[in-house]
């Protein structure tokens, strides 16, 4: 009996003794090998545990996003009687050989009149450079307003632009309040463009409401 008492009384200490001599290290190595065999064997976990993992769908989260912004868009579509609404934001395209991005924008989300038929599948990879100037003064500004495009001294709003149907224009400029540049200045991502097919006429008031506008769709662009 006594022996036996010995013999596991030894082995308690020793056990012990095993446990004093585990580092950190050893502990969080030990933790990061079972998470990446959790990750790469989830479906088997999962299965043998019937647990159920969450996953993000991308494309259904992509398609709400784009069905609300789409009601925002036409409400305010209707409230100022405007034929197009777009939201545009800018990217870096595509990529030549030299490594030079070549700067465009998109259309995310399009607001319209009914009868108007959809046009945002036209508005996609748009190079920004013919515009420059006017997004130069959309960054400065926060807008710019076009009433008549046949009377801008641009020709390439007064002469290509219109030949879309597009007489008079306003651009409300979108920036991310959360990153500065050198000069600290919010980071300019994009424009909502109010597109009507006539010249129109409208009260520093009016834009002011629409430019405020805006507000409604930032939790949609900034993440």
């Amino acid at each position: 009996m006594k022996n036996f008492n010995m013999v596991k009384f030894n082995f308690q200490k020793g056990s012990l003794d095993f446990l004093k001599k585990i580092t950190k290290t050893d502990i969080a190595i030990a933790t990061l090998f079972i998470g990446l065999m959790i990750s790469i064997f989830r479906n088997e976990f999962s299965q043998l545990l019937n647990i159920s993992f969450a996953q993000q769908d991308i494309f259904s989260e992509g398609v709400e996003e784009g069905l609300e912004m789409e009601l925002i868009l036409n409400e305010i579509s209707a409230k100022y009687d405007v034929d197009y609404i777009h939201l545009n934001l800018f990217h870096n395209g595509t990529k030549s050989a030299s490594n030079y991005h070549f700067k465009k924008m998109s259309c995310v989300a399009e607001g319209k009149k009914v009868e108007k038929l959809p046009r945002i599948h036209k508005i996609q990879n748009w190079l920004i450079s013919p515009i420059k100037e006017k997004l130069r003064l959309a960054k400065k500004d926060g807008h710019v307003y076009l009433d008549n495009l046949h009377n801008d001294k641009d020709v390439y709003f007064s002469k290509e632009v219109t030949k879309y149907g597009i007489e008079s224009l306003f651009y409300v400029g979108l920036f991310d309040y959360r990153k500065r540049d050198s000069h600290g200045n919010p980071h300019f991502i994009g424009l909502i463009c109010y597109e009507w097919e006539h010249p129109t006429n409208f009260t520093e008031a009016e834009l002011a409401a629409m430019e405020k506008e805006k507000e409604r769709l930032t939790e949609f662009i900034i993440k």
